[in-house]
């Protein structure tokens, strides 16, 4: 009876494993945001689906009293990278932001465990690596149709999305990129060691045609080093391999090098150009990377221990990622943090190199295929953050997990333990297919839980209850958010619609309390609508979530005051704005226009000029400037005003007019 009940949950999570793959790249189908990238459906449905895989096998565990978990090198430095994310996060300017991040994390730790746990027998491999090569020919297929302009998900795109970089369901070429120099490892690898070669040979054309076409340069690197990796391990442990693929794997090589100068000539000399540019650091992709690479080290000297929190970078330098995964880790979570991953990373390829000592020839080709995987993955993140990405995590988790549970299964087969006592446990389904589970037990003995497992198995369904309604939720309020800022287009059309953009933007921060561009979306929108009370409620809350960041709601909030005839609080509404933003040039000139209407000239001009000199782009603020000097009878000072502004645009009619006038 509890072998049938182990298969029975070892069929479900093999089944919620390929889903999880499918929602981390397809779950976008059920939630059109590829414009903007958003991944929020892909991370709640992965969210979701593992909590709900943990719960169903722990909750199991803990009611039928079943012993323990697998020890795996990796189960420390994981939780005590967690740990270090959360101690970061006392100097976090946003906690929320921090732990919300760290949650979704964890749900790809918990991937790798549930793994290394269930994944009692090859053919879960077998399955799961699958899902993911069939997938990701979809996904390559569908990238080289959008290529040539025959895109059959063309519903998912604007009308005008561009095909010069293909992109598929992930919408950003970059992020292609990087997943399929994660997975090309897997599919060559299998095509030159299987005998079937038909399918893994197509795997890996599709998916090297694709990755070229993304002309993601940090992709290729990544691709290069991992196909090194790859032919140098081979070398070492599997040079049977190479002899016996030689020729297929020298014709591989040659065919992937002469189509990539076919479509270089093809492109106009594309892809020899992108390549070039790697080792321009004058290129300005490169020095924008280079800024923000110097940005996180500034960052990072403000709290060198414990970091400025997980996920607050962008927060604390008002900046987008990083772009470099390893100084993302260094600025956010210290040297602690940094050092942690280090053990993570150095812990996995321990295992995996000692691993390929016993395993046999076709397990040793899998970790070969998934340890280049993680070369890729790893070299990608120099580049880019594919930390933050769902696809990209489910992908490098689950390999990870894959290659510890393929120790796991070589350990515990008949051949690799000879001498063990006879009550103990194998996992190979054609040593002892009556016994997939993989923990030690006295023959006879039957796991009891007694009251307190069953207890916590309860605990454990009600919290994981709990868990999916916050996500929920937080899915919900997103969604409102969403259904509120296209109203909000169109808002002015009728005072009905107006009311049901405000009903959307209200019931979003509601639902999503801790999500800072909502809350201060619903803040504008409550102000402009002339709700203050609410509005400057969501302000507030907006600016502790978010501190620095948002003048633009206080300089909504003095316009409303101003056109209500609060004329004090309008005052002192822009006062506090320059005190909390003192580079704030919009302030200043709100600040100043007011002075000016109530006769106040000299700190009218003072305000002006500050205005000016913060923001010398902006032009309005040299014509306002201009004429208070003009009201008072500087003249000089007028056309020194008037010139700047020429200077910054020459063709702007309005300062020409007033350029002739005053000559």
């Amino acid at each position: 009876m509890q072998t049938n009940e182990i298969t029975a949950t070892q069929k479900l999570l093999n089944i919620g494993m390929a889903l999880t793959v499918f929602l981390s790249l397809f779950g976008v189908m059920f939630f059109i945001l590829v414009d903007n990238n958003e991944d929020l459906v892909r991370v709640a449905s992965v969210q979701v689906l593992v909590l709900v895989m943990a719960v169903l096998w722990l909750a199991r565990k803990l009611w039928k009293g079943d012993p323990g978990f697998a020890k795996t090198p990796l189960n420390l430095p994981i939780i005590a990278f967690f740990c270090a994310g959360l101690i970061s996060l006392v100097k976090a300017v946003n906690p929320y932001q921090g732990l919300s991040e760290l949650l979704t994390l964890s749900a790809y730790f918990v991937l790798f465990f549930l793994i290394v746990n269930n994944f009692n027998n090859e053919s879960s491999v077998n399955n799961f690596l699958t899902t993911i090569l069939i997938l990701t020919v979809i996904v390559s297929a569908h990238s080289i149709c959008q290529y040539l302009h025959l895109d059959f998900l063309w519903f998912m795109f604007p009308p005008d999305a561009s095909s010069a970089r293909v992109s598929s369901v992930f919408g950003n070429a970059d992020f292609l990129g990087g997943y399929l120099a994660m997975v090309f490892p897997i599919a060559f690898l299998l095509f030159l060691f299987r005998k079937r070669k038909t399918f893994y040979g197509i795997a890996s054309a599709l998916i090297f045609t694709s990755l070229i076409l993304t002309f993601t340069r940090s992709a290729w690197v990544s691709w290069g080093l991992s196909l090194c990796f790859m032919l140098a391990i081979l070398a070492v442990f599997r040079p049977d391999v190479i002899k016996r693929n030689a020729g297929l794997l020298a014709g591989s090589i040659v065919c992937f090098v002469v189509f990539a100068v076919i479509l270089n000539y093809a492109r106009g000399g594309a892809i020899f150009s992108r390549l070039a540019a790697i080792f321009n650091w004058k290129e300005y992709s490169v020095q924008v990377r280079f800024n923000l690479w110097r940005t996180a080290l500034g960052v990072f000297k403000k709290s060198p221990l414990i970091g400025i929190g997980f996920d607050n970078f962008k927060i604390v330098a008002q900046g987008c990622r990083i772009h470099n995964e390893y100084l993302q880790i260094l600025a956010e979570t210290g040297i602690l943090g940094l050092g942690i991953f280090i053990w993570v990373i150095f812990a996995y390829f321990r295992q995996g190199f000692k691993s390929l000592k016993v395993l046999t020839p076709y397990r040793q080709v899998l970790v070969i295929a998934f340890m280049s995987s993680a070369v890729a993955f790893l070299a990608d993140s120099l580049f880019c953050f594919p930390l933050h990405r769902v696809s990209h995590n489910v992908l490098f988790w689950g390999l990870a997990g894959m290659t510890v549970a393929l120790s796991r299964i070589e350990s515990e087969s008949p051949a690799s333990s000879a001498g063990r006592r006879s009550g103990d446990n194998v996992s190979e389904p054609e040593a002892n297919s009556n016994n997939p589970g993989s923990r030690i037990q006295d023959p006879g003995s039957k796991p009891h839980a007694g009251v307190w497992g069953k207890v916590l198995a309860i605990a454990v369904v009600a919290g994981a209850a709990f868990a999916v309604f916050i996500v929920a939720r937080n899915f919900i309020g997103v969604y409102f958010y969403q259904k509120g800022f296209e109203m909000n287009q169109y808002a002015d059309r009728s005072p009905e619609v107006r009311q049901k953009t405000i009903q959307a933007f209200e019931r979003a921060a509601k639902l999503a309390p801790f999500h800072y561009q909502i809350q201060h979306d619903w803040a504008v929108v409550a102000i402009e609508s002339g709700d203050l009370k609410k509005g400057i409620k969501a302000m507030k809350w907006s600016e502790k979530l978010y501190p620095g960041k948002l003048p633009d709601l206080r300089l909504h909030l003095g316009l409303l005051y101003y056109e209500t005839g609060r004329f004090d609080d309008a005052e002192k509404t822009w006062k506090e704005t320059i005190d909390k933003f003192p580079d704030c040039a919009q302030a200043y000139f709100y600040l100043g226009g007011f002075f000016i209407n109530r006769n106040q000239l000299d700190e009218g001009v003072k305000m002006c000029r500050r205005a000016s000199e913060l923001d010398p782009g902006n032009l309005e603020y040299y014509r306002v400037l201009a004429k208070v000097y003009y009201r008072t009878g500087e003249l000089k000072a007028a056309k020194e005003t008037v010139s700047r502004g020429l200077a910054a645009a020459p063709n702007d009619v309005e300062l020409q007019k007033m350029d002739k006038a005053l000559r």
